[in-house]
C-alpha cells in the first residue's frame, strides 16, 4: 500500500485510549492506494450481530470500510486501502459519486434503531457513542480538518441511495460533540422544537420536500395512497405527491398548507418517527 493510505489509523486511536484490533490482511487490503484523504464518512452496518469480518471480506464489496466499530467500543483495523463503503452520492468538497477515494468508512455495529427517525443516542450505548465521536475526532485530528468533515452515509447517499445511516444519530449533534472532542467550542445543544399536539417522538423527525427521493418517500406515498388512489408509489416527491400532501394538509387543520412533510404533518399520517 501507497505512503498516502491511512497506516496510522491503530496509533492515532490507541493514543486516545481507544482500542483498534487489527484484522489479519489489513495492511494489504483495499482497493487501490489513497492519495488524499479529506473526510470521515460514519456508517452503521444494520445488525448488532455484524463482524469485522464481514467488513474487511465483504461477499459482494470485498472491503467495506477501513474500521469497524464494536458494541464495546472496540475498533478493528480492516484495510488501509480504498474501500467500497460510499457508493452513489453528493457533498460539498467531495467530487460527485466518487467518496471513496477521499474518505475513511467506519462501519459500527449496530442497527440504527430499526428504522430511520429516532431520536439521537437511542439505539446507541455510551461506550460506542462516545468511542465513535473519539475515534472521528483522533482521526480528523490526523488529518488536520474540522468537525465539518464528518459526514453520515446518509448526507452522502440519502438522495441518490435512501440511506439513512448512521440511524439513530443526528450528524450535526454528532458533528458538535466531534468538536468538543476536539478542544474546541460547540453550540450548547438546543432543546427540540415542541409542537403543541404532536408527540415528543416526532421532534427530530427530518422534513420530506419536494425532490427527496428514497425509503422515506416510499413510506409517505404509501400512507397517502389510502386516499389518493391514483398517487404512484415510486420513491420520488414529484409534483403529484407535492399536491396530495398540499391536499391532505388543508383537510386536516391545524397543518400548515406548505406541501413540507414536517414534524405536524408526519405524526397526522404517523409516518415512522
Amino acid at each position: 500500500m501507497a505512503n498516502a493510505d491511512p497506516i496510522w489509523l491503530p496509533e492515532v486511536l490507541r493514543a486516545k485510549g481507544l482500542t483498534c484490533h487489527i484484522y489479519p490482511g489489513a495492511f494489504e487490503r483495499g482497493h487501490g492506494d489513497f492519495t488524499l484523504i479529506t473526510h470521515v464518512m460514519a456508517h452503521h452496518t444494520g445488525s448488532f450481530g455484524e463482524t469485522p469480518r464481514g467488513i474487511a471480506q465483504h461477499p459482494s464489496l470485498g472491503l467495506a470500510s477501513q474500521l469497524y466499530l464494536g458494541r464495546n467500543g472496540e475498533y478493528t483495523l480492516c484495510g488501509v486501502g480504498v474501500a467500497y463503503h460510499a457508493g452513489a452520492g453528493s457533498w460539498p468538497g467531495l467530487p460527485a459519486n466518487n467518496a471513496n477515494f477521499r474518505t475513511i468508512g467506519i462501519e459500527a455495529a449496530n442497527d440504527g434503531g430499526g428504522r430511520p427517525g429516532k431520536p439521537h443516542h437511542e439505539p446507541w450505548s455510551d461506550v460506542q457513542y462516545q468511542a465513535y465521536v473519539v475515534g472521528v475526532a483522533a482521526i480528523l485530528e490526523k488529518l488536520g480538518k474540522p468537525a465539518d468533515h464528518l459526514i453520515g452515509h446518509k448526507d452522502w447517499a440519502g438522495k441518490a441511495q435512501g440511506k439513512w445511516d448512521p440511524g439513530g444519530i443526528d450528524m450535526n449533534i454528532m458533528r458538535d460533540d466531534v468538536t468538543r472532542a476536539m478542544g474546541g467550542v460547540a453550540p450548547a445543544p438546543s432543546k427540540p422544537v415542541e409542537v403543541p399536539g404532536v408527540p415528543v417522538d416526532y421532534a427530530y423527525f427530518q422534513i420530506i420536500r419536494r425532490g427527496d427521493v428514497g425509503v422515506r418517500v416510499v413510506a409517505l406515498q404509501t400512507r397517502l395512497k389510502r386516499a389518493y388512489s391514483k398517487l404512484v408509489i415510486d420513491g420520488y416527491f414529484g409534483p403529484h405527491t407535492e399536491a396530495c400532501v398540499r391536499d391532505y394538509q388543508k383537510l386536516h387543520p391545524p397543518l400548515v398548507v406548505d406541501g413540507i412533510v414536517g414534524p405536524a404533518t408526519a405524526a397526522s399520517l404517523k409516518l415512522v418517527a
